[in-house]
């Protein structure tokens, strides 16, 4: 029987129930008593040395006292993503240099590259580039040195930097310096030592060691809350590889809609949801299956058997999620209501309940929704065969129909050029997101996009 298993996935409730299957199955083997332990990654690698410090004692006791008893030890660690490499100021740094972007613009026949913080005015443009990504490599030296390997392309290259009207030239890495404010060097010292990679922390180290040499009666189940495997410790990934089971659970992308499996646990609590109903469920909690396992918990102590449950019903009792805070605004937006639009977006933005991008995705989304429908039904379609070539949820898509009704074709693809526009502005500018969405809801509930000609011609989007 292996002594060691690797589960990973994007949704928890179907991590704790493999793992509880696991637990399980080590139970059963045998008549020894089991002792279950948990921990979670998280707390070996806070900024709380002496906790951390106690938790590895904790562990090694559990894995490395003889007993005098035949017991079997399972040892659950969860979030194995977060088992990184020894914190160090090298990843204070990365994070800086992250944070500096440098724009690329022509004036005459040169290109320029021009750190974005000293720009006055916004410039539209894609050619972008962080200072992380002109670095290859990161080295801590003697005392507050920090080593910084260029890309052989950026070496020596000129930095640009506004000041008032006039641009100052600086070589990349004089700017580097003043950017980060830390003692960098770009040429290895003369009789340095070789340079070495950060070790591992103590705790990922253990780990490591008892995936090569488990000790007797111990069994170890790691989870990680991961779409790859490649976002975890590489080094340990490879050992894992090699002495451990390994166990891939459900991974969900952005669309993800698990309507049989709603279905499936809804009928296990004596539910009874068809397949419309299990949609608004998702559209309304999210496709998080903890979530949805929650709600479906609370419909069942609320509703009696065998119930039908409708999407009314659903709309009354659940839980709305954030994304259905933002279906909301994008909702409002529709109806033309400034007032919901913008309390909305105050209580998601001016709390930072919600980052803009989500909620800008959203409005983008729905609007490109109701073009696509408008152009069906300027064609001549009928409603039911509109649900079915874009695959819309029958309730919501009826709703979608109705709300598309009330804006003129052309007013649509205004909106969907002017949110565009703003594409750009949302994500450079997120500072400023509040002010950038409040002014495009006043655009569209106000009806200026109605009358102006933002295309020279008329157009379709693809459906």
């Amino acid at each position: 029987m292996n002594q060691s298993y690797f589960l990973y996935g994007n949704q928890i409730l179907e991590l704790e129930e493999k793992t509880k299957a696991i637990i399980e199955s080590i139970q059963k083997e045998g008549d020894d008593p089991v002792s279950v332990l948990r921990f979670n990654s998280n707390d070996f690698t806070k900024d709380d040395p002496h906790k951390a410090n106690s938790l590895i004692v904790d562990l090694k006791n559990t894995c490395e006292t003889v007993s005098f008893f035949p017991v079997k030890n399972i040892i659950v660690i969860k979030d194995i993503q977060d088992m990184v490499s020894r914190k160090s100021p090298q990843q204070a740094l990365e994070k800086q240099l992250s944070d500096i972007r440098l724009i690329r613009t022509q004036k005459e026949d040169q290109f320029y590259w021009i750190d974005q913080d000293s720009l006055t005015d916004r410039v539209d443009t894609h050619q972008q580039i962080t200072a992380k990504q002109i670095v290859e490599e990161i080295y801590p030296l003697e005392g507050s040195l920090t080593y910084l390997k260029l890309v052989s392309t950026w070496e020596k290259r000129m930095i640009y930097i506004q000041k008032q009207n006039e641009m100052e030239a600086i070589e990349v890495e004089d700017f580097l310096i003043k950017k980060v404010k830390k003692n960098l060097v770009f040429h290895i010292p003369k009789n340095h030592p070789p340079l070495e990679k950060a070790k591992d922390s103590t705790f990922t180290e253990l780990i490591k060691q008892y995936l090569v040499s488990p000790p007797e009666q111990v069994f170890i189940i790691l989870t990680a809350n991961i779409k790859s495997p490649k976002e975890i410790n590489q080094s340990l990934y490879q050992l894992i590889q090699k002495h451990a089971q390994e166990i891939k659970t459900l991974v969900s992308n952005d669309n993800f809609k698990p309507v049989p499996w709603v279905i499936e646990r809804a009928k296990e609590k004596k539910l009874n949801f068809d397949r419309t109903s299990a949609e608004v469920l998702i559209e309304l909690a999210g496709s998080d299956l903890f979530i949805l396992n929650e709600e479906i918990n609370k419909l069942s102590i609320l509703l009696p058997d065998d119930q039908a449950v409708t999407p009314e019903l659903l709309l009354d009792s659940t839980s709305h999620s954030k994304r259905f805070s933002i279906f909301r605004i994008a909702e409002f937006l529709t109806q033309r209501d400034l007032k919901n639009t913008l309390e909305y977006l105050e209580e998601m933005l001016g709390h930072h309940i919600l980052d803009p991008l989500p909620i800008f995705g959203m409005i983008s989304s729905q609007f490109r929704k109701l073009l696509k429908i408008a152009c069906l039904l300027n064609g001549g379609h009928l409603e039911k065969d509109i649900l079915n070539r874009l695959k819309l949820n029958h309730y919501f898509g009826k709703i979608a129909i109705g709300q598309a009704r009330t804006f003129s074709l052309k007013e649509l693809e205004n909106i969907v050029v002017q949110i565009t526009r703003q594409d750009l502005m949302i994500k450079y500018h997120s500072k400023d997101a509040l002010i950038i969405l409040e002014n495009l809801c006043f655009q569209i509930c106000q009806g200026n996009l109605g009358k102006q000609n933002f295309l020279k011609r008329h157009w379709l989007p693809e459906i």
